[in-house]
């Protein structure tokens, strides 16, 4: 696997985007790999029954099936792939944000789009395969990435994929959170999307989906708490797409969606710096805060509209 995932690199690594392109087909075949369970063999007589029927079933196409979280542990392919995310050399997660800041430079147009699509999918399923991986984006160069594609010139598509990196970004790590919306204008990008009316309707669902994620109270990975001075916000800072990303070696403690700690740990780790201690938030300061980017729009009537289309109950409480 760690030979597939270099050439990979090398590939996302160009400035052919047609190789960049390959690249992401190459990354895109190994999780599936991972992911996806082999079609399952029928047996004698099912498939002696369907050689006599006149119309073709529609589990004669034996379609691969998605792995459960619950299998993916007990997995030694997802093992080793898990491991190799734990090191420099083969993080998957630090290579595409690497990609995704190339790419912010190369004029905006339908290829430029359809390769930020393709890393951003990528992304957001490796965080969730690889939670440790989401403290790479305590580093305020790799956030401000994440919130330039929320420019209003973006396309829907584009600012509906990055939103569910974020939220995935900021699930279960405080660190984050406050680099989204302390020591950037992430608050503020959000909320100006929110409310610009060209926004397309569905990416206005998905901000609100998004804020149910940041609203939700923070717990666990942090043993610092908030202060009435700690909840106002810094002066943000927002850097150039053109800046190197540098990589953090931060580790995230995972709580909320399984702990895989114990699966990580090479010589080379990303995470072997210790915590990252980091000031928690509570649902009702952080909707305190967002208040004040809303304007007019008023919080609770945003969440309402969340609970009504998918029946979520209040993060805040």
């Amino acid at each position: 696997m760690d030979t597939l995932l270099s050439l990979a690199f090398d590939n996302i690594s160009s400035t052919d985007l047609s190789k960049i392109r390959k690249g992401l087909r190459q990354i895109e075949g190994i999780l599936a790999q991972i992911c996806l369970s082999a079609p399952s063999v029928p047996s004698i007589a099912s498939q002696s029954k369907r050689r006599n029927s006149l119309v073709p079933s529609a589990a004669s196409s034996s379609p691969n099936t998605t792995k459960t979280l619950a299998e993916l542990p007990s997995d030694p392919a997802f093992l080793t792939f898990f491991r190799l995310q734990d090191t420099f050399s083969h993080n998957l997660s630090s290579r595409l944000i690497t990609t995704l800041e190339r790419l912010l430079g190369h004029p905006t147009n339908t290829t430029t789009n359809a390769l930020l699509l393709s890393i951003l999918t990528l992304l957001h399923g490796i965080l969730l395969l690889h939670p440790p991986s989401r403290s790479l984006f305590a580093n305020i160069s790799s956030m401000n990435l994440l919130l330039d594609l929320l420019d209003p010139r973006s396309s829907p598509s584009v600012q509906s994929a990055t939103l569910l990196v974020l939220s995935t970004a900021l699930l279960a790590n405080p660190a984050n959170a406050r680099v989204f919306d302390t020591q950037t204008d992430g608050l503020v990008t959000v909320a100006s999307l929110y409310k610009a009316k060209a926004t397309d309707a569905f990416v206005r669902s998905r901000i609100e989906e998004f804020l149910v994620v940041y609203l939700m109270p923070e717990t666990g990975c942090t043993t610092a708490t908030t202060t009435t001075s700690q909840s106002e916000p810094n002066t943000a800072v927002r850097g150039s797409p053109r800046k190197s990303v540098a990589v953090e070696r931060r580790v995230s403690t995972v709580t909320g969606d399984g702990d895989m700690s114990a699966l990580g740990g090479g010589d080379s780790s990303l995470w072997e710096d210790g915590r990252k201690v980091a000031v928690t938030r509570t649902g009702v300061e952080k909707k305190r805060l967002l208040a004040r980017y809303l304007g007019t729009f008023n919080v609770d009537e945003v969440l309402d509209e969340v609970r009504k289309a998918s029946c979520i109950v209040d993060p805040v409480g």
